[in-house]
């Protein structure tokens, strides 16, 4: 029996979690607080060096002394502290088997790229705002902020950083396993690519929507000459103007190299993540198109039933421009979701992702249908039995609001539900799967619930007030609000009874799945590989202790 006693493996791997968590979190915390502190020092002696705002900074030195030592002496405190971290852990990652695959080493390695790839775009966004109202002759007094900071710091930020982005990437090539990471190590890579695409097609969509809409404003007020212009247009180009060309550049820079590593490893385009960056950004682009779009049939019916005396054509520049963009972005995204799913398959994650956006976005649909079919429905209940509106054009108003919401919230549901109904109502495994899948369920019963609440409360309040009118007292069963909740309840009444019966009808298909033979097969494979992988981690925590034991 030896003299020392041996050290169960779970406990082994549970220590060796913790000391990788301490590190990484060590190294995390310190190269955040360099980059601000950093920042915070080149600013200053730029002002310093370079002349701007005298008056603050060169003629006050205690206002400049106060900052370089605060940031000074920040970057003396972690620089040694980071340093002394990242070569341990660069040391320990050549030394052991498995540390160059840990999630926590991705997570690190990708918020670094993330936070220097952020100060990088926004150095590059100052520099290109400032560079655009140059050109356009923009008075210094209209710069605001921007006046007070020189422009070789936003230059030196964009190499410096870009610089430190492309070391972090080098690093995360170096671990030989950029685009093919296993476990959560490839969730980490996915989410932060997801992030980065969103991000930049945001900030595509928002810069080109505007520069859009000032064009289109210009050509409609020379169009009327006495259409008021929007003031303050060169401040606006150029804002947006940085805003569309970064976040091109950042959108389409991570979808290619997204393409390179599904080119490299086809089964990348199934992941479910992947599949949803697709969707969220089919979303994001729909929202663009459909919510202004709603916005200009409502004003244009306003116009139409001379609700509003109309004054120029101006008014239509931004959401037509909106409409547009997002129109064009809404296109290429559900095309290449539409592509990828016919290329190279689905998986059940895929799958699950697909169904939640086909069902969000119907419930979505959904509720904008209900609310603009309360608001028609209503007006026809004043029109036959109130006879009178507290306000002259208040009908015509709800009418308006009720026909553009239920034109847009008819086609969205429908087009969204038909599409999974077809699917449910197979006759074969894909159906099965369907009927039995979470998102259908949720979808279904949180309409049936929603719905049955409506129906409790407001038709409740209705036959309240019925029930006391009829016996003597001073109910107004046909009055106001309690007009609203039978016309909310009755509309409930129906969307209820539509989603019970699918329901049935998903009973009467089946809803149990049984998984095939090869599926268990696949996921005991699984299994076992993961079992596999966290012995071979355990494996090598002990080779590492008994080295240091040696």
């Amino acid at each position: 029996m030896s003299g020392q006693a041996e050290v169960p493996t779970s406990q082994a791997g549970w220590a060796e979690g913790v000391r990788r968590l301490y590190f990484y979190a060590v190294l995390g915390v310190s190269y955040g607080l360099g980059v601000w502190a950093f920042n915070g020092l080149l600013q200053t002696l730029l002002l310093a060096l370079l002349g701007f705002q005298t008056e603050t900074v060169i003629a006050d030195g205690t206002f400049l002394r106060n900052r370089v030592a605060l940031h000074a002496g920040t970057l003396l405190v972690v620089a040694p502290v980071f340093w002394i971290h990242w070569v341990w852990v660069q040391r320990r990652t050549a030394r052991l088997a498995g540390e160059r695959e840990s999630t926590l080493r991705k997570l690190f390695l990708y918020l670094a790229l993330g936070l220097s790839i952020g100060v990088a775009f926004r150095a590059a966004y100052e520099l290109l705002v400032l560079g655009v109202h140059t050109l356009l002759q923009l008075p210094p007094e209209r710069l605001g902020a921007r006046e007070a900071v020189p422009w070789p710091y936003h230059l030196l930020r964009i190499v410096l950083y870009g610089a430190a982005a492309q070391a972090w990437v080098g690093y995360l090539a170096g671990d030989g396993d950029l685009g093919v990471e296993s476990g959560w190590a490839g969730t980490v890579r996915r989410l932060f690519q997801t992030g980065i695409g969103v991000i930049g097609l945001v900030l595509a969509l928002i810069g080109g929507q505007e520069l859009l809409a000032l064009g289109l404003r210009a050509l409609l007020g020379s169009l009327e000459p006495g259409a008021i212009l929007v003031p303050g247009w060169r401040e606006s180009f150029g804002e947006n103007l940085a805003r569309l060309l970064l976040g091109i550049l950042l959108w389409r820079g991570n979808w290619q190299r997204w393409n390179g590593f599904v080119a490299a490893h086809p089964p990348e385009a199934r992941t479910g993540l992947r599949r949803l960056y697709l969707y969220v950004a089919t979303v994001i682009s729909a929202v663009l198109t459909v919510a202004p779009a709603t916005r200009l049939l409502h004003e244009l019916l306003l116009r139409l039933f001379q609700v509003e005396t109309p004054t120029d054509l101006v008014w239509s520049a931004s959401p037509l421009a909106s409409i547009l963009i997002g129109g064009i972005a809404w296109r290429w995204h559900w095309r290449t979701v539409q592509a990828e799913a016919a290329r190279y398959g689905e998986t059940p994650e895929s799958e699950t992702v697909r169904r939640i956006y086909y069902y969000l976005v119907s419930a979505t649909g959904l509720v904008v249908l209900w609310v603009g079919l309360v608001d028609l429905a209503r007006v026809l209940l004043d029109w036959l039995v109130v006879q009178e509106a507290t306000e002259a054009g208040f009908r015509i108003r709800q009418a308006v609001n009720g026909l553009s919401l239920t034109a847009v919230g008819l086609p969205v549901w429908g087009l969204h539900w038909r599409t999974m109904q077809r699917a449910a109502r197979l006759r074969d495994e894909r159906g099965l799967r369907e009927r039995a899948s979470t998102p259908r369920r949720a979808y279904l019963y949180g309409v049936a619930l929603a719905g049955a609440l409506l129906i409790l409360v407001d038709l409740g309040r209705f036959l309240y007030q019925l029930l006391l009118q009829m016996l003597g007292g001073p109910g107004d069963p046909f009055g106001g609000e309690t007009l609203n909740a039978l016309v909310r309840s009755g509309l409930a009444l129906l969307f209820w009874l539509g989603h019970v019966l699918a329901l049935r009808e998903d009973q009467r298909l089946g809803t149990r799945v049984e998984p095939a033979p090869e599926d268990l097969q696949a996921a005991r494979r699984a299994a076992l590989r993961e079992r596999i992988r966290q012995l071979e981690e355990e494996l090598a925590a002990l080779q590492a202790e008994l080295e240091r034991l040696s």
